[in-house]
């Protein structure tokens, strides 16, 4: 049995190469597993289908039919009253998952704050009790002190 290959595009929104190629020079060649990775640099504008595919992607046109099943997936989410549903449906759970997610770092954050805190009140009661134990130092030399006679009264 043949194993399908497959390919993955990893885009890039800057010219971080500053080379102003569409494409890295070289591509990875293809994992064990038949995976190709290629690396695309969407800023450049080279008139190439690969670049009409990018300017595509940033617009996402609904009216725009240029690239096929993927333009009649987009309007149909888009316009369509069963694609807006799903749209919806798909923002809620984005939505719950990063109330989620924000409830957790929440909480991490709330525990990591109340041990700065319970720190810095262990060091600021372990203050005061240094300072009580010099003072209590201090009153029992000065006592010691009266109760010899150095001090007088």
């Amino acid at each position: 049995m043949e194993e399908e290959e497959a390919a993955e595009a990893l885009l890039s929104g800057k010219d971080k190469t500053k080379n102003r190629k569409r494409r890295r020079n070289k591509e990875r060649p293809a994992y064990e597993d038949g995976e190709h990775i290629l690396y695309v640099n969407a800023a450049v504008d080279d008139g190439t289908e690969t670049a009409k595919l990018m300017r595509y992607f940033r617009t996402a046109d609904p009216e725009d039919m240029s690239q096929g099943a993927l333009s009649e997936r987009v309007r149909y989410l888009k316009k369509e009253e069963g694609g807006q549903k799903i749209m919806c449906e798909v923002m809620d759970r984005i939505r719950e998952e990063g109330r989620k997610e924000g409830r957790k770092e929440g909480r991490k954050e709330g525990r990591a704050e109340e041990r700065v805190n319970t720190a810095r009140e262990r060091n600021r009661a372990d203050r005061a009790e240094k300072k009580l134990r010099e003072a209590e130092k201090e009153l029992m030399l000065l006592r010691a002190r009266m109760a010899g006679g150095d001090i007088g009264g």
